[in-house]
């Protein structure tokens, strides 16, 4: 198998094009290096978000899941969004 293939949905294409230019740079560098190192970059969520990875850039997350068939991998890329907002729904604490 060669280097995955990185896809992105389209809202964190649109995620990645409200960023500033900087942190663009350093979501892409990011994802040059997911795709060389695919599991030693980012961590395996728990929960309701199963399946689904996160890597850290910065104040940022990268989430995405990974598919795997006998013919390749595939990277899907899903949010890329603040730590504050990047999984979703947050549950008060009483």
């Amino acid at each position: 198998m060669g280097l995955p293939e990185l896809v992105f949905t389209r809202g964190a294409h649109e995620d990645i094009q409200k960023l500033p230019e900087p942190l663009r740079v350093a979501v892409a560098n990011t994802l040059e290096t997911l795709a060389v190192e695919l599991r030693r970059v980012g961590v395996p969520l728990l929960g309701r978000l199963r399946g689904r990875w996160s890597s850290r850039v910065g104040n940022y997350r990268i989430v995405y899941t990974i598919e795997v068939s006998s013919a390749h991998e595939r990277v899907v890329v899903r949010a890329v969004r603040h730590r504050s907002i990047a999984y979703g729904r947050r549950r008060r604490r009483p």
